[in-house]
């Protein structure tokens, strides 16, 4: 397993600690690559320089891969039977492994958290999958070098670390993107998703219950949520206001989450349906239910420790049996679909039985439960999954 961090993060991180995975007879590979201004600067004078600007982070993440195939061998490991994981923005960097043309042949599986969606969403920005224009990005990297008094690469160039990642929109992790140069991304999504990718393999993909907007510690009014749903959705809001009515602050609140994660689970499914219409290889749709000890619910991220096995390295939480066992299914699922490309084979299993775990079916508008149920339930109602399908391309009527 290659495992790609999330925006902010790097690779020492408890979190992604793989000595669980290896525990589970998975050889673990965790590496940093560049990110902010490092990693996806991109500007006329260094695409002069060597024929493409942009993407540097992305090109750290393909020599990686590069590295780990020619030279895994040397620790036990099988080049042809590598998978590329990550969640979040490490979903997104797995993704455009698996698109990229230079890395095709050195891939077996892929695994995303958090991070794919319809290429229509227009919440697809700032996502894990999304990348900008290049004309976007010119236009943010000549304001990021003004902001330094910088006005040519030989300026920055001159300049010392510190400086360097002080200039705008790094500490926030705001403007900094992967770019579309077809270089590094060879297309736009819709098209790579739609013509299929040049690493044709299984996929194992996802959402947690209370990410993508959701904070479970807000409430909101009837008046508060009516507002919020009309403002995001225009001309769409009423059949959802009709679809989930409130009377009090309290159904308001578990309206306005309800609407949210139908959303973000349709954009994930949809994702996988396109997916399958162009691949030979199955897809997992999964949807992380679980909240660990002193957290608000299934929040992002908090199924990484889980589906790592390494909640013996999270010290600052106090973990029960139930914390355990919860991550032995889950990494089990996890381990075995890194040996064998399917989460049901693989013996990573110690304690009976894994929950079948079917591939996803695009006729079947459902998701596999993780947490505590095991199984396929749905994730919207038809009504719902039709008219979040409908606002997608009527936000995003020409996706980029």
């Amino acid at each position: 397993m290659l495992w790609s961090y999330a925006a902010g993060g790097e690779s020492s991180q408890s979190t992604y600690d793989g000595a669980g995975m290896a525990a589970k007879d998975v050889i673990f590979v965790s590496y940093n690559y560049r990110t902010g201004p490092l990693g996806w600067l991109t500007l006329h004078e260094l695409a002069e320089e060597t024929g493409a600007t942009g993407n540097y982070g992305l090109l750290d993440q393909i020599e990686a891969l590069k590295w780990v195939y020619e030279n895994i061998a040397a620790f036990g490991g099988d080049p042809e039977s590598i998978t590329v994981a990550g969640q979040s923005f490490g979903s997104g960097a797995a993704y455009h492994l698996v698109n990229s043309p230079r890395t095709k042949g050195m891939i077996k599986g892929a695994i995303a958290e958090s991070g794919l969606k319809d290429p229509y969403d227009p919440d697809l920005w700032g996502y894990g999958s999304d990348y900008r224009n290049m004309t976007w990005a010119y236009a943010f990297s000549k304001t990021y070098a003004e902001s330094l008094n910088a006005t040519s690469v030989a300026d920055l160039r001159s300049m010392n670390l510190e400086t360097v990642l002080s200039g705008t929109g790094v500490s926030d992790f705001t403007g900094f993107d992967p770019v579309l140069n077809y270089h590094a991304i060879p297309n736009k999504y819709i098209v790579s998703l739609d013509e299929g990718a040049p690493n044709d393999v299984p996929i194992l993909v996802g959402n947690n219950k209370d990410e993508n907007g959701i904070d479970l510690s807000t409430t909101y009014t009837v008046a508060e949520y009516k507002s919020e749903i009309n403002s995001t959705y225009g001309p769409y809001a009423a059949e959802l206001l009709a679809l989930h009515p409130a009377e009090n602050t309290t159904q308001a609140t578990a309206a306005y989450n309800s609407i949210l994660r139908a959303g973000y689970c349709t954009s994930t499914w949809s994702w996988a349906k396109r997916w399958d219409q162009s691949s030979t290889e199955p897809v997992y749709y999964y949807l992380w239910t679980y909240s660990p000890p002193g957290s608000d619910g299934a929040t992002h991220g908090s199924e990484v420790s889980y589906a790592l096995n390494n909640l013996y390295a999270q010290t600052t939480s106090s973990y029960t049996d139930t914390d355990y066992e919860v991550a032995n299914i889950m990494s089990s699922y996890w381990a075995n679909f890194v040996k064998t490309q399917n989460p049901n084979k693989g013996g990573s299993y110690n304690n009976g039985t894994l929950p079948y775990w079917g591939p996803n079916v695009p006729a079947q508008q459902n998701t596999f439960e993780l947490g505590s149920l095991w199984k396929k339930i749905a994730f919207a109602t038809a009504k719902e999954i039709q008219l979040y399908l409908e606002y997608f391309k009527y936000a995003t009527p020409s996706p980029y």
